[in-house]
């Protein structure tokens, strides 16, 4: 419906669209070869937060009160390890993730870094790539395999009930 109505309402000026995987579109945008783009909240993030996206327009699902407070990740770390504090403690560290490339908790951290002063591509030691499975990001925090745990925020708030999470994990860079 997007497209279509800017069709209809700019006539005169031509639309072509091309779908591309996270990684491609990261590339092109970083390229400078892209005039607008749609993507996800976390492509959005990364990119705004190098310098390279501003947002036109916004989806809002009608379950949030604003789009921008819609999508968001943690860092988190195990509660003993007092040697990592701030994002600079992690830096050549080991990192749980459940997926890189296209995942929202992953882009969202990787603009945080950047925007913290790093290069986000040479910041990690080691990325561990759980999936969906078990052991799960907080199994490889929680037994010391990956010193940092990359989340959703939405999924620490819910392990809360079922593990022992808030006395288990810190959040890194905690923000409102």
């Amino acid at each position: 419906p997007t497209l279509e109505h800017l069709r209809k309402s700019f006539p005169q000026d031509a639309f072509r669209t091309r779908v591309l995987a996270v990684p491609a579109l990261n590339q092109a945008i970083e390229q400078g070869s892209l005039d607008f783009f749609m993507a996800n909240a976390g492509v959005y993030a990364y990119q705004a937060s190098a310098g390279r996206a501003r947002d036109l327009a916004s989806r809002q699902s009608r379950h949030s009160t604003s789009p921008s407070e819609s999508t968001s990740a943690v860092i988190i770390v195990r509660a003993d390890r007092q040697d990592l504090q701030s994002i600079a403690d992690l830096k050549g560290r080991a990192v749980a993730v459940r997926q890189e490339a296209d995942s929202l908790p992953w882009l969202i951290i990787q603009g945080e870094i950047h925007r913290a002063g790093f290069n986000e591509e040479k910041f990690w030691r080691a990325v561990k790539q759980t999936g969906f499975e078990y052991p799960d990001v907080m199994d490889h925090v929680a037994s010391g395999e990956s010193d940092a745990g990359i989340l959703p925020a939405c999924e620490l708030e819910e392990q809360s009930g079922i593990r022992q999470a808030a006395a288990e994990f810190r959040v890194i860079g905690e923000q409102a």
